[in-house]
């Protein structure tokens, strides 16, 4: 299995059949057949670097410039092409129902998208500097998005409002990511840091 520039990410589907891969630099999103590690499907992509499986195994979205894309997964094919950016999209997430495709973008902005429709729902205000990545908590009640200064911020996913803003780091934030149990969510900063945070007070 390899890519012909280097990997900037990689993910698994839930069932464990699928490996995503991208390239940022070599502009391209692969498939693998886990069974097999042979490349079964591959799609050129711009500046991608963040993809998500949906929790039921259905869809892949993946980045792509400035859309973010939504790819059917048996058979891949894409679906949707969620377009309304102004600037690159650097991160999405599913909600844990699948309900939702959250997407953080350079223009400062999250939206939040119905997969199914790819209707745009609502545009989330409020970070000072470009969104990197997104993620729900367990229970889908929150959302949680890191910028490029280092700021995470926490939202309520039903008004869509901000309630808190619960760090700003030194370095720009590269992956989050709660614990099973939603009570502890993780940070990796772009210095290679991890911060580690007890989230559940702010649920």
């Amino acid at each position: 299995m390899e890519i012909d520039s280097g990997v900037t990410a990689i993910t698994q589907s839930p069932d464990g059949r699928w490996l995503a891969a991208c390239s940022r630099r070599g502009h391209v999103v692969k498939l693998f057949d886990t069974a097999t590690w042979q490349s079964t499907w591959s799609v050129p992509a711009e500046d991608c670097d963040d993809f998500a499986f949906s929790s039921d195994g259905r869809w892949l979205a993946y980045c792509d410039g400035t859309d973010a894309v939504l790819v059917s997964v048996n058979p891949f094919r894409e679906v949707q092409r969620l377009s309304d950016h102004s600037l690159t999209v650097n991160g999405l997430a599913f909600s844990p129902d699948d309900r939702l495709l959250v997407t953080a973008c350079e223009d400062r902005k999250l939206r939040i998208w119905n997969p199914e429709t790819g209707e745009l729902l609502n545009a989330l205000r409020g970070h000072a500097a470009s969104i990197g990545r997104v993620t729900f908590s367990p229970d889908g009640g929150t959302l949680v998005s890191g910028d490029a200064d280092g700021v995470i911020k926490l939202w309520h996913l039903a008004t869509g409002q901000e309630f808190y803003t619960l760090a700003d780091l030194d370095f720009g934030i590269d992956k989050l990511a709660f614990d099973a149990g939603g009570r502890v969510l993780l940070a990796l900063t772009s210095d290679g840091h991890v911060h580690v945070f007890d989230a559940s007070s702010r649920q």
